[in-house]
C-alpha cells in the first residue's frame, strides 16, 4: 500500500480547490450571505418573539447549508463536479447531522466537566488557599481544555461519515 505525504496530500488538495474555486467561493459568499440576511432581519425586527422565529429559520438553514458544504467537499474529492443543488441533496441528513454536533460537544465537554471537576475538587481539599491553589486552579483548567480539543479533533471527521457513509 502507498502511503501518502502531508506534502502530496496538500498539493492534490490545492489542485481540486484550484479547479473547483468559482463555485467554492460563491458557495462560500452564499454561506456569508445568509448570516448578513439574518443580522439584517433581525435589525429590521425589533420584536423578540420575530427574531426568536427568524433565528430558528437561520440556525436550520445553516444547518442545511452545513450538511450541504459536507456534500460538496465530499463530491469534489470523489472526483465530481458539485452543484447548487448539492446543498439540499442530503437535507434528510440535517438532524442526524444536529445530533452528531450535540454529542460530540457533550462528549468533550462531559469529559472536560468530570475530569476539571474532579481535580479542581482535590486541589480544594488538599492544597490551603493561597497562590499555589490558584496556579493549580489555571493549570487544571488548561488540561481540561487541552482534553476537550483532543476530544473534538477526534471527532472532527464524523459530520463526513454522516453524509458519505449515512450512518
Amino acid at each position: 500500500m502507498k502511503s501518502l505525504s502531508v506534502g502530496d496530500s496538500l498539493r492534490a488538495s490545492w489542485k481540486l480547490t484550484k479547479k473547483h474555486f468559482k463555485f467554492l467561493f460563491l458557495a462560500i459568499l452564499a454561506v456569508l450571505g445568509t448570516g448578513i440576511i439574518h443580522g439584517i432581519l433581525n435589525a429590521i425586527f425589533q420584536n423578540p418573539a420575530i427574531n426568536f422565529i427568524i433565528t430558528l429559520i437561520y440556525l436550520y438553514v445553516d444547518l442545511l447549508i452545513a450538511v450541504g458544504m459536507t456534500n460538496i467537499y465530499l463530491k469534489i474529492t470523489g472526483g465530481e463536479t458539485p452543484a447548487w443543488s448539492d446543498f439540499i441533496e442530503k437535507k434528510e441528513y440535517v438532524w442526524r447531522y444536529l445530533g452528531m454536533g450535540f454529542l460530540v460537544f457533550l462528549i468533550s465537554f462531559g469529559v472536560a466537566m468530570v475530569v476539571g471537576g474532579i481535580l479542581a475538587a482535590l486541589v480544594t481539599i488538599a492544597v490551603p488557599v493561597g497562590i499555589t491553589q490558584i496556579v493549580l486552579f489555571i493549570i487544571i483548567g488548561i488540561l481540561a481544555l487541552s482534553g476537550m480539543i483532543a476530544i473534538a479533533i477526534r471527532y472532527m471527521m464524523a459530520p463526513y461519515l454522516i453524509i458519505d457513509k449515512k450512518y
